[in-house]
């Protein structure tokens, strides 16, 4: 019980201010930030597609942490189709960004 009031303690504490007041800064361990920021790192980025069931192929850019798809972002670098046309960029569908879940 006592590991709960503690930090309650934060409120208490007092540190050097900046800003006129609406900054403050203050000497607290910040190791939790290390975990977030790990959350996004990535061991290598491969270009793969979500061929299961899906008819378009669309190519997709992953990035792999320790051999689990961490995000994924469509690949922008298809060739034109024709000049008079727009592009159809991004190229990705629903069906295939939920095939993920099943990696």
């Amino acid at each position: 019980m006592s590991k709960f009031l503690d930090r309650f303690r934060y409120f208490k504490q007092k540190g050097e201010t900046f800003a006129d007041g609406h900054g403050q800064l203050l000497n607290t361990n910040r190791d939790w930030e290390d975990g977030y920021r790990q959350r996004w790192q990535h061991d290598k980025t491969v270009r793969s597609t979500h061929g299961v069931n899906c008819t378009g192929f669309c190519s997709w850019k992953l990035s792999v942490k320790h051999g689990l798809v961490t995000w994924e972002n469509q690949q922008t670098d298809y060739p034109r189709t024709r000049p008079d046309l727009p592009n159809h960029e991004p190229r990705g569908s629903t069906r295939g960004a939920s095939y993920s879940w099943y990696l």
